[in-house]
């Protein structure tokens, strides 16, 4: 992963793009596949110059992109040279912790956890991190989530998981209840743990996604305590709810209320102003007589 915004730099962010992608299909990376996921401060360019027919471009010159038809080589930058250098080498392998350092912004810790498990009596390794701390308030977010594992289980399978997952962990959480563009959550599996394939939702299906579901709530409520400005962790329980958008409408309304929010700040809860942030969502018809 390299940490690069395509946000507000237009042509430059997309050269930007295309350059690292092109990078990773070179010959000494053909085995590698590449995805992009954005952070950092917007506007901000990737250090790029680029060049066509010995011809150097400027990467922060709009007019040189507009000019270029092929971009046949990068000439920088020197960070991300040396990043391709050590997955070449495979020297960076297991520093988990440096992956999370790498996509901080504004987070002032990086946010990681590792675990192994048993799904039957095999073991399974599992490696999480996150960055997140201001614009919080998924779906979208400026929030970054990756897990990474050696279970054996199928595609389908855990494209179910990942949904299952993120709607009841990084979905669930707000920290101004601002939103951005830059808001992913990625699981990936290796398959090359001992476990039977999981093919349907058995039980080992069930198991592996408890698992996960406990390793994503705990990075995200890393992001939460790492909230800007952030001096209270409150979690929201929302009881007989008749389904998880009924909870998100609910719980939201309250987490975003700058009315409990100050309340809270001040170490004084107040029950009228949790009620009013539930009384001002128009689908919700509240029987005052339920009211305990």
């Amino acid at each position: 992963m390299i940490k690069h915004k395509v946000g507000i730099v237009g042509w430059r962010g997309m050269v930007g793009s295309v350059l690292i992608k092109r990078m990773t299909e070179e010959k000494d990376f053909e085995n590698f596949s590449t995805f992009f996921f954005s952070t950092s401060q917007a506007g901000e360019d990737c250090p790029f110059r680029f060049s066509e027919s010995n011809k150097l471009f400027d990467a922060n010159n709009l007019d040189d992109l507009k000019k270029m038809n092929i971009i046949v080589t990068c000439q920088g930058s020197d960070f991300t040279k040396k990043v391709y250098q050590k997955l070449r080498d495979h020297s960076w392998q297991g520093h988990w912790i440096d992956a999370a350092r790498a996509i901080m912004t504004t987070d002032t810790i990086p946010k990681a956890i590792s675990q192994k498990f048993f799904l039957g009596k095999n073991e399974i390794s599992c490696t999480g991190i996150a960055k997140g701390s201001g614009m919080i308030n998924p779906n979208m977010a400026t929030m970054l989530g990756f897990i990474f594992l050696d279970a054996n289980i199928t595609k389908k399978m855990l494209n179910c998981i990942v949904h299952e997952v993120v709607e009841r962990t990084f979905n669930l959480i707000t920290v101004d209840g601002d939103t951005s563009t830059n808001d992913s959550f990625l699981i990936s599996c290796s398959n090359l743990a001992k476990n039977k394939l999981i093919e349907t939702k058995n039980s080992l299906y069930i198991q592996l996604r408890n698992r996960l579901m406990s390793i994503a709530g705990q990075l995200a409520e890393m992001i939460i305590r790492d909230g800007e400005g952030a001096t209270k962790f409150i979690k929201i329980e929302i009881k007989n709810a008749k389904n998880i958008d009924e909870v998100k409408i609910a719980g939201k309304a309250i987490g975003n209320s700058p009315l409990v929010k100050t309340a809270f700040f001040a170490s004084d809860p107040n029950l009228g102003r949790i009620l009013s942030a539930l009384g001002n969502i128009s689908s919700f018809d509240i029987d005052t007589d339920l009211i305990d």
